[in-house]
Formats: structure tokens, C-alpha cells, sequence
């Protein structure tokens, strides 16, 4: 399947898709597969760029798509190792790369939660009970931001959350003693294949709301809601490669 073969143009486009079998349109049961095809035709294509450092001669970081699902494995085997029954996963993060690692990774083991870490921590740990979160990857301690503040309260108000990891805010702000390293754990696992059978739910995600109306609910993602979605901007824009 190709972005060009299901470019939407128009009515002729329209009816041309829909005559085709489900399976044509959308060959993939869940995210994972949808980004091993990728990776599988364009290996070393670039994935995911980070620019750690605002000054354009600093060196940036950067994942090809073979190695962005190496690391989405791992994070999914590390994952299911610390909760065998169904990891639910809490993210606390900012934009990062490893954010990207431990939403998919996530996903692929169990299901994700991401939480807008400037609520109060009553808030998040409302959302932290209602979506059942039996781990919590959130951000090491960093002067701009008060995420690793936020967990020793949460963890007391959360009787369910079992493991916390945390990911190093910068190569200059090591993570305290006793802290468990996100990216040091993720580096022992396996990134070739999974090692569990994915789960059966095709439950993805749960995405808590603004809360404009009340207080933040959380809004259920299917791996097909992700997929289609991402489907269909292609078909829409019908965007060429960028390399």
C-alpha cells in the first residue's frame, strides 16, 4: 500500500478505493506493523531528528526507521517485562525522542497514557487511577520543568503504579540515585523481535481531554483510529518524499 495508490482527488478516487477488499485499504492489525513496513522498504531513511542543542553547529540526533522500530521493540519488551498483565503506561514527558520511544513502545505492549504534565498533580493523579496505570515513565529532574517533582506525591496518591523509569533530561543532569534510567533499561532489550505475543485488545491509547467542560476525561484510541488517521493526511495531501 502507497500514499500515491489512495490519493483522494475526487469522487472517481473515492469509488476507486471503496471497490477494493478492507484488507487492500488496510493491511495492518496495529500501529507496530504499519511502521515495520516502513522500515522494512526504507531502512535507512531518516525517522526522527532531535535538536538537543538551539545552536545550528551542534550535532542533532537522529533515528532511521530501522533503528526507530529496534527501539520501539525494545521499549515494548521492557515494558511487558515489568507488567506481564497488560502494561499500562503513563508518559510525563515533553516533546523528546524518547517520548516517541515509550508512547509506541507502549502501544505495542499494552496501552498508553499520556498526560499533559503542567496539571497539578491532584489532577494527574486522577488520571493516573481512572486509566489504571501500573507504570509511569516521566522526565529526570531538569531546571525548566517540575515533572520529577510531580512523582514521589503521585506515586503516594497511586497505590497502583508499581514501576517508575525516568528518562535524563540532558547529558549534564544525571537522574538521582535509585532512579531507574528509561534509556539505560531500554539498551538490555532485544530490538530485533518481540518477545511476548502482542495483545489481543485493539485498544491503543487513552488521551485525556482539556477538561474545558469539568475535569480532564480520558478519550479511548484504537490501533485503527491511529492508523486510519495517519492514513489519511497522505491521501488527502498526497505529499511526495522529502528525500
Amino acid at each position: 500500500m502507497t500514499a500515491a495508490s489512495h490519493a483522494i482527488a475526487g469522487l472517481t478516487d473515492q469509488r476507486r478505493i471503496s471497490a477494493a477488499t478492507y484488507q487492500a485499504f488496510m493491511p495492518h492489525r496495529r500501529v507496530l506493523g504499519a511502521l515495520e513496513q516502513v522500515a522494512s522498504g526504507q531502512p535507512q531513511r531518516p525517522a526522527l531528528t532531535l535538536v538537543d542543542d538551539p545552536d545550528p553547529s551542534a550535532p542533532v540526533r537522529q533515528w532511521t526507521y530501522a533503528r526507530f522500530v529496534q527501539d520501539v521493540r525494545r521499549a515494548a519488551n521492557l515494558l511487558n517485562a515489568l507488567a506481564r498483565d497488560a502494561p499500562r503506561v503513563a508518559l510525563l514527558l515533553p516533546p523528546m525522542a524518547e517520548t516517541h520511544l515509550a508512547l509506541w513502545g507502549a502501544e505495542t505492549a499494552g496501552i498508553a497514557c499520556t498526560i499533559n504534565f503542567q496539571l497539578n498533580t491532584e489532577h494527574i493523579a486522577e488520571l493516573l487511577q481512572a486509566c489504571g496505570a501500573n507504570i509511569l515513565v516521566a522526565l529526570g529532574a531538569c531546571p525548566d520543568l517540575d515533572i520529577a517533582q510531580k512523582v514521589e506525591p503521585l506515586r503516594a496518591a497511586c497505590p497502583g503504579l508499581r514501576h517508575v523509569l525516568y528518562v535524563p533530561a540532558g547529558p549534564d543532569l544525571p537522574l538521582a540515585a535509585g532512579q531507574r534510567d528509561f534509556c539505560a533499561e531500554l539498551a538490555l532489550q532485544d530490538g530485533d523481535r518481540l518477545a511476548f505475543d502482542e495483545p489481543a485488545s485493539p485498544l491503543a491509547a487513552l488521551f485525556h481531554t482539556c477538561g474545558t467542560t469539568g475535569a480532564p476525561k480520558l478519550a479511548q484510541h484504537t490501533h485503527a483510529n491511529q492508523l486510519h488517521a495517519a492514513w489519511g493526511r497522505p491521501a488527502c495531501l498526497a505529499p511526495g518524499p522529502t528525500m
